[in-house]
């Protein structure tokens, strides 16, 4: 009986107690490369799939099938294991639990001990690990197998261990010359082994299977409902879709950029508006401000209806205002499409800012002083700032009667208030004055993934994001509930991405 046929009676014997089985597109894949070990002792198998397609589930079996059934000879006295390296420590525990269920459904007899499965009666067992170099060193393995691989530098594998991981791995089947080695994972940036693997395709060494979207992978999952959970199509495309995302690419669309200065008109004002700032290092960026706030849409537009009488009038919205099914929802939008609330938009009034030179001949104080002016003109008393130099600036603006509040940028804080930046953009959230210096560098804010696999957002090339930072300064503001106006409202919950975020309608 070949390997192929063993396998896909194991993956039977579990479906027949209720174990998902592998899909067609799993079984076909896995079944050709188990020819090709049978046949070549073609050792490595790559797999690229979308999210939610079952690699860890497939990972799982391909463990569990080896451990019971690969010809490996374990010398007496020693145990010897199918080693499974996860990107955190908390998938490893899952699947340790996966497979010691498994394991009881298929009535072999063994015992858990913490990160390690031995079955009794046998010199083999099971180690499902977060990824380290100390996790895969010390240990005789038959069998390697590399969860989410392509991640591995974005979560608890360092970026500098990943590739010694790789090493050590390897080197742990040393005593076994035909101890296959699996790395799965999704698309992920355009970068580093497992994306050189998968785009060389299958060789003498490997085969490679994908990329392939979820739903090809996994069809009992539809693009549809997959388009349902990630609007951004960026993310979509990598997520989803399995497109390897380049290392850089624009932020914010240019359409909707363009969108955002176009003219509004007047609105009142849903509550007192805010100042906004990003301080300059005494360098080559500038000190910039923005006196911003919630206003209201601009109302509906009346005009005759040629088909109605004298007396009746027709209501047409204007096309810009972008509001999407879920915020109409939350507005108050009846089912017949009628709206009994707008969404607000957020106005900038005053973008402005201090060059490098200016800068350093006012000073802080002088700086301060121009802006507090700015400020009590526009009826604004208090100012956002992120956290660099906020104990002195806050001292400063203290002295003219004006709030300082600083907004901590993390890992996590910043890529959020990018997201609300771009889903302000495009849901025509943001109303910005003609500036030409602001729109030149939004259109060249770009998203990059690092060689850890952490994003970064900035400027293109040697650019600057000095205005564009006081939209994101605003954006994370708005997060901490610092740009609430006159009518409170319960905060919308939204998913548009993995980060859940108040709405920009929080107002």
């Amino acid at each position: 009986m070949t390997l192929r046929t063993r396998f896909l009676a194991f993956d039977d014997a579990l479906a027949a107690n209720g174990v998902p089985p592998c899909s067609a597109w799993w079984r076909k894949g896995i079944g050709e490369w188990l020819d090709a070990y049978e046949r070549a002792h073609i050792l490595e198998l790559l797999a690229c799939v979308g999210r939610g397609a079952a690699k860890s589930t497939a990972l799982y079996k391909l463990a569990l099938f080896f451990t019971l059934f690969g010809d490996f000879v374990v010398p007496p006295g020693e145990r010897h294991f199918a080693v499974v390296l996860s990107r955190l420590k908390e998938e490893a525990a899952k699947g340790i639990t996966i497979i010691a269920a498994w394991l009881r459904i298929l009535a072999v007899p063994h015992h858990v001990a913490g990160d390690v499965i031995e079955i009794d009666g046998q010199p083999r067992g099971i180690r499902v690990v977060a990824a380290s170099v100390a996790a895969s060193s010390g240990w005789r393995a038959f069998f390697i197998a590399k969860d989410e691989r392509s991640k591995w530098a974005s979560g608890g594998v360092e970026e500098l261990d990943a590739g010694e991981v790789d090493t050590s791995a390897s080197a742990m089947t040393a005593t076994h010359s035909f101890a296959p080695v699996l790395s799965f994972g999704s698309a992920w940036g355009a970068f580093g082994e497992f994306y050189d693997a998968v785009q060389a395709g299958s060789d003498d060494a490997r085969v490679v299977l994908g990329p392939a979207a979820t739903w090809v992978a996994a069809p009992h999952i539809t693009e549809a409902s997959c388009r349902k959970k990630e609007r951004d199509p960026r993310r979509f495309a990598r997520e989803y879709r399995c497109d390897f995302q380049a290392a850089a690419l624009a932020v914010f669309d240019s359409a909707d950029v363009e969108a955002a200065f176009e003219a509004r008109g007047t609105s009142r004002r849903l509550g007192p508006p805010v100042v906004v700032i990003d301080a300059s290092s005494g360098r080559k960026d500038r000190f910039t401000f923005a006196i911003a706030g919630f206003v209201e849409a601009p109302r509906a537009v009346v005009e005759p209806s040629p088909d109605a009488a004298p007396s009746t009038t027709a209501v047409v919205f204007p096309d810009d205002l972008g509001v999407l099914e879920d915020l109409r929802a939350f507005l108050g939008e009846d089912d017949d499409g009628g709206s009994t609330s707008d969404a607000p938009l957020l106005r900038f009034d005053v973008i402005d800012g201090f060059e490098p030179e200016l800068a350093r001949r006012l000073g802080s104080a002088g700086i301060v002083e121009r802006i507090a002016k700015v400020a009590r003109k526009h009826g604004a008393r208090v100012v956002h700032a992120d956290q660099r130099e906020a104990f002195t600036l806050a001292s400063a603006f203290r002295a003219h009667k004006l709030k300082f509040v600083s907004h901590d940028w993390t890992a996590t804080s910043k890529p959020q208030a990018v997201e609300i930046a771009r889903r302000w953009l495009r849901e025509k959230t943001l109303s910005l004055p003609q500036h030409e210096q602001l729109r030149r560098e939004l259109l060249s804010f770009e998203e990059r993934i690092a060689p850890s696999g952490a994003f970064t957002f900035g400027a293109r090339g040697n650019g600057h994001d000095d205005y564009v930072s006081l939209i994101l300064t605003s954006a994370l503001a708005n997060l901490e509930g610092g740009l609430k106006g006159a009518r409170q409202r319960a905060p919308l919950t939204v998913a548009p991405s993995c980060t859940t975020y108040r709405s920009a309608l929080d107002f």
